[in-house]
Formats: structure tokens, sequence, C-alpha cells
């Protein structure tokens, strides 16, 4: 009689538990269908990237009636994008917003867009971007990672504490190069440079303390991040067209109920060709806007520029199977020829304005 009464008790008490963890069971099934996507940038807040983030996440919530909602993570809080590569690939984030430099991290071949000195243009960008974009969102997908949109953040240019005009006068400067870029540091000293090794939030104390005299970057970057107001000579020579795009992880993505994806994309898209045209324009602007502030312009004529070109593209050939995969390589050594062909073809056409 006892032992009965003490099993009853004992079921009583399972049963109580049971009924109190009911509501809670059924409000995180309830709530199973949600999908936050973390997404990481190193734009800090109020950028112009920034801004395309977010209004894609509000958009994104919108049309999902909540059921998608994308969380940002700007100013490299999360780390350098190295960090978040990492961490997408644990699953602590499930997206970032990244330069080619954090995208080559994904996928090697992604460099193929970040030879320096190749393109001159936007135009030129987009031409070999084109040409090459197939194979590298196939080549991303298959390590993990769904591209939303391709997307361009600016110039990239040389930023000293120091005026420099030649490849020679940043030789005999300490260049700051990502402390994650081990590949880059090897080809930077191979070609005489001096570069140190740091992280992008150590850049500003580096150039206010002199453990560093140059920086290559974006002009909103330059701008946004304050580094001119120490760095304040720029040297007007497009190095490099910096570009880079949104990723998601593939097991984010498809957990995005099927009938919301491709009108996901799609807002992403739109506001990615939006972001585009403000971004080749801004920079311009961004520039000026430091100009006003201190920032001084060395602008090298015609025979420095090709110095330049000259210079650098004698070290393509050290970026097979280092930075770029050989076969990938191959491919952009043969568009390169192509678009030296077209430049020079272009040069040779009639003005509108003569005959």
């Amino acid at each position: 009689m006892r032992l009965r009464k003490k099993t009853s008790i004992k079921q009583a008490y399972l049963l109580f538990i049971i009924l109190c963890c009911i509501p809670g069971f059924v409000s995180q099934n309830l709530k199973a269908g949600n999908v936050v996507i973390k997404t990481a940038t190193l734009a800090p807040e109020g950028s112009d990237y920034y801004q395309v983030l977010q209004d894609i996440a509000v958009e994104w919530k919108e049309i999902t009636d909540g059921v998608v909602t994308m969380r940002l993570y700007p100013g490299g809080v999360v780390g350098d994008e190295r960090d978040a590569v990492r961490k997408m690939r644990i699953g602590q984030f499930q997206a970032a917003a990244l330069t080619t430099k954090g995208l080559h991290e994904v996928d090697e071949n992604v460099y193929a867009l970040n030879y320096p000195m190749m393109v001159q243009s936007w135009e030129e960008l987009d031409w070999l971007r084109s040409r090459l974009s197939g194979d590298l969102e196939e080549n991303l997908k298959e390590k993990g990672f769904e591209l939303l949109f391709w997307a361009d953040v600016g110039w990239v240019y040389f930023f000293s504490t120091k005026p420099i005009l030649k490849p020679g006068d940043v030789k005999n400067l300490k260049l700051f190069t990502r402390a994650t870029d081990f590949d880059d540091l090897q080809l930077w000293k191979s070609a005489g440079f001096n570069p140190v090794p740091l992280t992008t939030n150590d850049v500003l104390p580096g150039l206010q303390t002199g453990l560093i005299d140059v920086v290559q970057s974006p002009a909103f970057l330059a701008l946004s991040s304050q580094w001119f107001g120490v760095a304040n000579h720029m040297l007007d020579v497009k190095w490099s067209a910096m570009s880079g795009g949104l990723v998601v992880t593939n097991q984010a993505w498809n957990s995005i109920p099927a009938q919301y994806r491709d009108t996901l994309r799609q807002v992403a898209e739109e506001h990615s060709r939006r972001f585009k045209n403000e971004i080749r324009y801004n920079s311009e602007e961004a520039i000026d806007v430091m100009q006003k502030h201190g920032l001084v312009v060395h602008t090298p004529d015609e025979e420095i520029q090709e110095l330049w070109v000259e210079e650098t593209v004698k070290y393509y050939p050290k970026f097979e199977g280092v930075l770029v995969p050989s076969e990938m390589h191959r491919k952009v050594m043969d568009l390169w020829e192509q678009l030296k062909q077209r430049r020079k073809a272009t040069s040779s056409e009639p003005s509108p304005d003569s005959g």
C-alpha cells in the first residue's frame, strides 16, 4: 500500500514537470520556423555599405513577415574577415559582407578579381568580373557558401604619412598588411617592400605611433576610419578595384522557406546595384571631403603611372599557386592579354569630336 502511494506521488510529480514544460516546448516549436541570419561586416555603422545591408535586412523581414531576420554586426566587432569566415563555418554566424580578401578565405580563386594594376576603370572591372563570376560563384557554393551579390568597395589608393610618388618611395616606408594575409606578406617582401602585419583595428594607433607609415585603402574607409588624419598624403594611382560580396552559408540559406528565397535574392541584388552606382561616385566625394580637411593628393605623370604598371605586373607569375590556383591564374592571364588589346583598340578609336 505504501509502495503504491509512493509511486502515485512520483507519477504526479513527473506529470507536473511535463505540464510545466509544455508551454515552453510549444513556444519553441512555434518559433522553430524563424531564421536568424547573423551577418558580420567590417563596414562601419553609418557607412553606405552598412546602410545597404540595413535596407536589405528591413525588406527581408517585411517580405517574410518576420520569418527571416538579418542581424548586423558592423565595424569588425566579430574580428577580421578571416574570423568572420571561421565563425560562419562553425555556425556562430550565418552571413558576412566580405571583400575579395575575405572571400579568398573561402575560395582562393576569388583573388582573380584583385590583381593590382590590372583594371583601370569600373567598366574594365565589369568586363573582367562578367567573365569570371560564373566559375567563382560555383566554387563558393561548393565550399558551402551562397553568394547573393557582388559589390564594389572602391578604388584602393596608398595613404601615407609622407609624400610618395614612385614605387621606390613606398619601399622606403613601413607598409600595413593584414595580419592574416601571410602569402601577401611574403610577396611584398620579395618585391622589396617593408610590410608590417596588423589587424584592421590596429591601423590608426599604428599610424599614430609610427609603427606603420603607409596603408592601402578605399577612400571611404580612409575617411570613415579617420586614417587620413595621420596618413594625410594620397597617391593618385588606382592600385586595384576592391570588390567583394554578400555570402550566406548554404545551411542557413537552405533553412529559409523555399517560397521566399528567389524574392530575397532579388531584393539583395536590387540593393547591390544601387550601392554599386553610389559607391562609384562616393569614392570621389570622399577624396574631396578629405582634401578639405588637409589631405594632400599627389598625381604622378603618365610616365610614372606606367612605371607602377611595369613594376607590378612583373610579379603576376608569383601569384600562381600562391594567391590563385594555377588554372584560374592562367585564365586571368588570358583575360589580361585580351584586356590590353581591348584597351589599345579603344584608345585608338577617334573621339566623337574629331573629324
